[in-house]
């Protein structure tokens, strides 16, 4: 396929690639790369996608991102998801061109200038999955609006990046790093 879309700033040291192959799109999400703002060592980072990937099918939701294939290549691992249209509404990396154009208005701008009734459609589906996520016994760790990609054509909200969800109890062993603190 070909690469149309990169996400390389993330804490988790993934690297994102948007390819499109065969008249469809997916989003490729790859561990293990020693990336510039990795939170992470490369093995870590692969330890947590493998350990993330259940998630995907124990909280299967209309509105969460399907998880295609998962696969290891030397040392990275590659987790395949299908495309979801839709921006970010945390999307960290463009801040630097927010900040020098104040003419471009990021998504979570854009998404706060919405009708009162489209938030609230949002907010609808955000409610469902997490009570989904309850039902199902875990509790949402690291779910922020970087988890949340919003389509301004359709008003389809879906939800990405549970990599660190967690059955439930859930406690903090991280301390003053813990996400979220």
């Amino acid at each position: 396929g070909r690469a149309f879309h990169c996400i390389d700033r993330t804490g988790s040291g993934c690297v994102c690639i948007g390819m499109e192959g065969a008249g469809k799109r997916y989003f490729c999400k790859i561990a293990g790369a020693d990336t510039v703002e990795a939170e992470v060592s490369p093995e870590e980072s692969v330890r947590l996608l493998q350990n993330a990937l259940p998630l995907y099918e124990e909280l299967r939701h209309p509105n969460l991102v399907k998880l295609i294939e998962a696969y290891a290549h030397g040392s990275l691992y590659a987790a395949v998801f299908e495309w979801a249209d839709g921006e970010c509404l945390f999307d960290h990396w463009n801040f630097e061109r927010y900040k020098n154009d104040r003419t471009l208005k990021s998504p979570k701008e854009r998404f706060r200038a919405l009708p009162a009734v489209e938030k609230l459609r949002a907010v609808g589906v955000l409610f469902s999955f997490l009570q989904n996520t309850a039902r199902k016994g875990y509790a949402a760790v690291d779910f922020y609006d970087g988890s949340i990609l919003y389509d301004f054509l359709s008003g389809r909200v879906t939800l990405c990046d549970i990599d660190l969800f967690r059955k439930a109890p859930a406690v903090n062993d991280r301390g003053d790093g813990w996400y979220g603190t």
